[in-house]
């Protein structure tokens, strides 16, 4: 049997959303704080650690979108706590449904619009929190010189990462390579391409000119200062060296570039 044309436009959105890096689902119903709602396609990304959800709704109709359609999305929006709302129309939207969404978390488009502006979108959005990874992580080091000197010195004695431009084992090896991926991260903000990244394991840089292999390598070194911190302070496992906290799929890809 054929599918109607609102089915198709809602797995046309939901397809499009998995180009993206979103896990998608179709027609899933969410519990909020004041009901239960069924979402035409729901999207989410895991983005530095913490997971985004966008609420999506699709009107294949032959008229443009009403405001109260767009009043009922922020209602959902804000009931089930999601990041983001969008509404999916090619037919637009009235003005009043425009106004109602301006200065709100809900983008009013339609799929080529979308998948036009989306990407770069996206980018902005995992930058950010990559930014707010780095200097969460800064702060956590610097604040290790206000602890009391045998708490220092027993959380100095458990750090395993790389040495510092001395040759000397010191937490200041990984905030150096945290203030170097913060550029990193600004100049591909300005799609300043390629851009240069230092293994954990050498002062030699190479460089990267596309996103997917950014997002594993930057993302990759914010992970494992991260787990390298976590073991100094007792809330990480134990392991014998660094390169064990290293997440394997940034590991294998360094392998492959140097390889070549």
């Amino acid at each position: 049997m054929k599918k109607p044309e609102w089915k198709n436009y809602e797995i046309a959105v939901g397809s499009l959303m998995e180009e993206l890096g979103f896990d998608v689902q179709i027609n899933e119903r969410i519990e909020g704080v004041r009901g239960v709602h069924d979402i035409d396609v729901t999207a989410r990304m895991n983005i530095g650690g913490i997971t985004q959800l966008w609420v999506i709704e699709c009107k294949k109709w032959n008229r443009p979108v009403p405001k109260e359609r767009v009043l009922t999305l922020l209602g959902i929006v804000s009931d089930v706590g999601a990041d983001r709302g969008l509404m999916f129309s090619d037919r637009g939207f009235q003005s009043g449904a425009i106004r109602a969404a301006s200065n709100a978390n809900v983008t009013l488009t339609s799929l080529e619009d979308f998948r036009q502006d989306a990407a770069q979108e996206i980018h902005r959005l995992r930058l950010r929190r990559m930014n707010e990874e780095i200097n969460k992580l800064l702060q956590s080091f610097y604040a290790l010189g206000q602890l009391t000197e045998p708490d220092r010195s027993r959380v100095l004695a458990r750090y395993i990462g790389p040495t510092d431009i001395l040759g000397e084992k010191s937490p200041l090896a990984l905030t150096g390579q945290l203030t170097f991926i913060r550029s990193t991260v600004d100049q591909a903000e300005q799609n300043e391409w390629p851009v240069p990244f230092i293994p954990m394991d050498s002062s030699v840089p190479f460089y990267v000119a596309d996103w997917p292999t950014f997002y594993v390598l930057i993302e990759g070194k914010i992970e494992t200062c991260k787990r390298i911190y976590e073991h100094m302070t007792g809330f990480g496992g134990e392991v014998l060296d660094w390169t064990e906290l290293q997440p394997s799929e940034m590991t294998e890809l360094i392998n492959r570039i140097r390889a070549n």
